[in-house]
């Protein structure tokens, strides 16, 4: 706004200053001047686009103008705004020629999904398809492949177990249909085999031990052999099998360290009897947890081990002064890769050192009804999270593809801090966006210094993908901070320089996503939180998360083989850049 009156004000004083400057000259010449040189006169002002009937108003608008100008200018003075802080530029100097090796994600290896009979609804496929195709997930992670409405195993009047793969061919048909394969994330316990009857979740996953360890691995191997059969030994090899869900939270597995021992060893043995070539691994746990005690007993019980898996979340309990408490997002990204870091510390110093690690869970929050995980902030998190963790990992598969999730209930409302990167109605979240930008960048790395970007280069292109990482200061819970506007601030300036680009003509793209950009819960809080949302409401969503690029046109690049380009920058926005050569 004060850029916007600066302008006008200055406009307007120079015109002033014509419009005096020409009303004097007009009035001693035309002294002694008749009637029709006055009339003369003025169609001379009118040509010159200054009726003189419009002097005295704009002297009075530039003198009313001059007093709000001192004023704001004064005001100015007393409190800078908040782009004096940041002029000074963002510079990121890159060489066309300084090529690396290909960009490899872990980040973009595998989306988490829900529960396995929910994948099979066809909005979850339709979105699934959408993902792979935008995002380049290669697998897919989900509870409940052995839950009671998947219907693999049943109890007949006899007593003998009676097996049913209908549905898991149906549901990996799909996946493999839609281009990705499964984590095949070996829970909960059918109900046919279960010791107990303490479940989880909307769906009863069964929680307990078997009731026989000879039936539990007689059944994994019946499993594991039809999958084979129906899909192929070589395509069932390039999949992995997960042992278990969290087994050392109380939530998910009744029992204890030396149980969940058991039941691994005996399903692994039971895995790799039927192929010694598949690839089996655990434990899965929440918070890094057991990592050193699992590897040191498969080493002492000689049991299969081919991968480490395990979940981290950025987020944990906090008690504010004022006496609220509730979940609280650590926005220091260490927080996610120094517990990775670590854990790749504990495998390089285990027994099986080469052992790849397998993040099958993470994400800033745990909860499935954190507004976190519909804002903005939620997009960036995840590209310095990425960032910072590096390629240490193998898989950091973000938990989860869908608010079509019904863990808690499903989800009723449009936005209710679901993990999705979609919404029930397929709208894309902020997350999808980082994702997809992430994906745009596929290529040979350019050599880059910034913390906060990368760049690759492709088809004689360039993608740069940089953001402006301030996670807030929250002054209370995510389910009370994330739900209130947080407009974004201006950030410095980003100045990208390239050298050696070759001669030509290219098409420069810019995208973007932030706060209004890409940013559909931002629109949905403005149109006043709706419970549902109208055919009109809907369609203005789509039209908002179209991700259209905000500049696009050619640009010529001579032989001076320098490419500059400034681009404006937001507190938590991100900026997808593509320079694509045109023939």
């Amino acid at each position: 706004m004060i850029q916007r009156l600066s302008i006008r004000f200055k406009y307007l004083c120079a015109a002033m200053a014509a419009a005096t400057r020409r009303e004097y000259l007009w009035r001693t010449r035309s002294a002694a001047a008749t009637d029709g040189c006055f009339l003369s006169r003025e169609r001379d002002f009118t040509k010159r686009g200054m009726p003189c009937n419009l002097i005295p108003k704009l002297r009075l608008r530039a003198m009313l103008l001059l007093l709000v100008g001192m004023t704001v200018a004064y005001r100015v003075q007393l409190a800078p705004p908040a782009y004096a802080a940041v002029r000074s530029p963002r510079l990121v100097s890159l060489d066309f020629q300084s090529v690396q090796t290909p960009l490899i994600s872990p980040g973009l290896a595998c989306i988490g999904g829900e529960h396995a009979a929910l994948e099979l609804n066809s909005e979850s496929l339709r979105q699934l398809a959408i993902a792979h195709q935008e995002c380049g997930f290669k697998f897919i992670r989900f509870h409940g492949v052995l839950a009671p409405d998947m219907k693999d195993v049943a109890r007949a009047n006899n007593g003998k177990l009676v097996y049913h793969w209908g549905k898991i061919d149906r549901l990996y048909s799909a996946l493999l249909r839609a281009g990705v394969k499964p984590i095949v994330e070996l829970s909960f316990m059918p109900t046919a085999l279960a010791s107990g009857k303490q479940t989880v979740f909307f769906y009863h996953g069964n929680i307990t031990m078997p009731q026989s360890m000879a039936q539990w691995s007689s059944f994994i191997t019946a499993f594991v052999g039809h999958l084979e059969r129906r899909f192929g030994r070589a395509e069932v090899r390039s999949w992995y099998f997960e042992v278990w869900n969290e087994p050392n939270y109380a939530a998910f597995f009744t029992k204890k360290f030396n149980s969940y021992m058991a039941l691994y060893a005996a399903t692994a043995r039971a895995v790799k009897s039927v192929d010694k070539q598949l690839r089996v691994g655990g434990p899965a746990t929440s918070g890094l947890g057991w990592i050193n005690r699992f590897i040191k007993n498969c080493r002492t019980q000689h049991v299969p081990l081919d991968f480490i898996s395990a979940h981290t979340y950025g987020c944990g309990p906090h008690h504010w002064a004022d006496g609220a408490k509730g979940l609280c997002v650590n926005g220091d990204p260490s927080s996610i890769s120094g517990g990775i870091n670590w854990v790749l510390g504990k495998i390089h110093k285990s027994p099986f050192p080469r052992l790849p690690l397998l993040i099958t869970e993470w994400g800033p929050s745990y909860s499935s009804r954190d507004p976190v995980h519909d804002t903005y902030f939620q997009a960036v998190y995840l590209l310095e999270n990425l960032k910072q963790v590096g390629t240490g990992p193998r898989i950091m598969s973000y938990w989860a593809l869908s608010d079509i999730f019904d863990e808690d209930g499903p989800q009723v409302r449009p936005f209710e801090g679901g993990f999705g990167l979609f919404n029930p109605q397929g709208i894309e979240k902020p997350s999808f966006f980082a994702l997809k930008y992430l994906h745009e960048i596929r290529g040979r790395q350019i050599a880059d210094a910034d913390q906060e970007s990368w760049a690759t280069r492709r088809g004689g292109g360039v993608s740069f993908l940089a953001w402006d990482y301030r996670w807030p200061r929250q002054t209370s819970p995510d389910h009370i901070f994330f739900k209130q506007a947080h407009p974004s601030a201006p950030a410095r300036p980003l100045i990208l320089k390239i050298i050696h680009v070759p001669a030509g003509r290219y098409l420069l793209e810019i995208f973007r996503e932030g706060y209004g950009h890409n940013d559909a819960y931002t629109l949905y809080q403005k149109m006043g939180s709706p419970a549902r949302l109208n055919p009109w409401q809907l369609s203005r969503m789509r039209v908002a998360t179209a991700d259209k690029p905000v500049v696009v046109h050619v640009v010529l690049v001579n032989k001076s083989d320098v490419f500059r380009q400034v681009v404006p920058m937001r507190s938590n926005g991100i900026v997808l850049l593509r320079l694509v050569p045109q023939r």
